[in-house]
């Protein structure tokens, strides 16, 4: 299988009308916006959230050499 890496702009779950799922009562910090994940074709090796689209290459690419370590 081909191994892919993916970073995109993470955004938070919405409601189905639209708006940003909020609970006033619980703890929350705004969300972290850059995902990134491994994937062995369709398969999710490893993910993670980053504050820098630099940071999530650097956490991909290491996850990256971490994996193919492992195989």
């Amino acid at each position: 299988m081909s191994l892919k890496i993916v970073i995109e702009e993470y955004t938070p779950p919405k409601k189905s009308n639209g708006k940003l799922v909020k609970n006033e009562k619980k703890f929350f910090l705004p969300p972290i916006p850059w995902q990134w994940t491994l994937y062995d074709g369709s398969k999710i090796v490893s993910f993670g959230y980053c504050h820098t689209e630099e940071d999530a290459e650097i956490k991909a690419n290491s996850a990256l050499r971490d994996f193919n370590g492992y195989r």
